[in-house]
């Protein structure tokens, strides 16, 4: 095609409307996100996995370079952090542990911790992190982790069938402290 022949069929094309719609504007009805959570229904609901009516998730992701060190520590210190977690906790919170993403892409992991129930957070395990300095230390590495990824996130889960009324959101969490002084830990090497 000749310059003058694409000039031609641009302007036809332009001409008759397929160079897109006219400018226009639809109404935009923003998201918005409160502080407003569920609550546990005081309805009598059968437990199936007691030890984890609530689930407290660590959602964060490793540099390839600390991967061999996160996995080596996971190997050393693992069970002892989940004996721990039970044992001081009168086991009314588990360590569930920590899983990696298996499928392609960067290394994500997801630390569990497993709850009977939201108040046990700081009843038992707030109370087990302060008077242990050894599962102190231990959450306190594992969280570095978590603490290092700009894009790490925490979330709360309950099991969706006791959770029917709305309450304001708790804003204590027993992770506050260890998160905090985690912030500085270097990762194993």
């Amino acid at each position: 095609m000749t310059d003058r022949k694409s000039l031609e069929a641009a302007k036809k094309l332009v001409r008759g409307g397929a160079a897109g719609a006219p400018p226009s504007a639809e109404v935009f009805v923003p998201e918005i996100r409160s502080n407003i959570k569920w609550v546990p229904s005081t309805d009598p609901v059968m437990d199936f996995r007691p030890e984890a009516a609530v689930l407290l998730i660590w959602r964060y992701g490793v540099p390839f370079k600390d991967l061999e060190g996160l996995h080596a520590w996971l190997a050393t210190h693992e069970v002892s952090l989940a004996n721990l977690c039970s044992n001081l906790t009168h086991n009314q919170v588990v360590y569930l542990g920590t899983y990696l993403h298996i499928d392609t892409g960067e290394p994500r992991y997801q630390t569990m911790w497993g709850l009977v129930n939201e108040s046990v957070e700081q009843t038992e395990l707030l109370p087990a992190l302060q008077n242990s300095s050894q599962f102190f230390d231990l959450v306190k590495v594992l969280r570095g982790y978590w603490s290092r990824d700009a894009n790490a996130t925490d979330h709360r889960h309950g099991l969706a069938r006791k959770y029917i009324n709305l309450n304001t959101l708790q804003i204590d969490s027993a992770f506050w402290d260890v998160t905090y002084q985690s912030r500085h830990e270097q990762p194993v090497p």
